[in-house]
């Protein structure tokens, strides 16, 4: 149980860096928005490459907070149907549909990682306007936050497997 709890820890501060960042994110877009928004009315003058820099950090907002919103159980579900269920099978349902997530999106994150690298090993560079950014960077945070959120389905397996196997305490179990 203690390396379920270390896991779990360690789990938590990775991904709640990562929300954090997110949330760093969704600060500097609307500092940036405001900025170009006024700059554009009352001067005339918007900030240069503000849609480019606005699509990078949408996407850091929409990915870098995957994993923490699991672990948390913020997620949306549906349990219309399932709440009815006894607990060891809605247990045994929450493992297998969670299964299925850890291999669809390490098959994201593998595939969303290929795509980084290419285009860092190419260097290729967004330039709609006179910024010049490289694309490499925007597929690399979306697999980093697939990646976390693997990890963090992956530890809500392991809890599962051992609610289920009657060795988890709900004590361990995050907020």
């Amino acid at each position: 149980m203690r390396h379920l709890e270390k896991i779990l820890r360690l789990t938590e501060v990775i991904t709640g860096i990562m929300y954090a960042l997110g949330a760093i994110s969704i600060c500097v877009l609307f500092l940036l928005m405001f900025g170009d928004v006024s700059g554009r009315f009352l001067f005339n003058s918007p900030i240069r490459g503000t849609a480019e820099v606005s699509e990078y950090l949408l996407v850091a907002i929409a990915f870098l907070s995957l994993g923490y919103a699991q672990l948390k159980g913020a997620h949306i579900s549906v349990e219309t149907l399932v709440i009815h269920f006894p607990e060891k099978l809605r247990t045994a349902l929450d493992i297998f549909f969670t299964l299925l997530a850890i291999v669809f999106f390490t098959i994201m994150t593998m595939e969303i990682a290929e795509r980084a690298y290419l285009d860092w090993e190419s260097n290729i560079l967004l330039s709609r306007t006179t910024v010049r950014l490289p694309v490499w960077w925007p597929s690399f945070v979306a697999a980093l936050g697939c990646a976390l959120l693997v990890i963090s389905l992956g530890v809500q397996v392991l809890r599962d497997v051992l609610k289920l196997m009657g060795l988890y305490r709900d004590s361990v179990e995050s907020e």
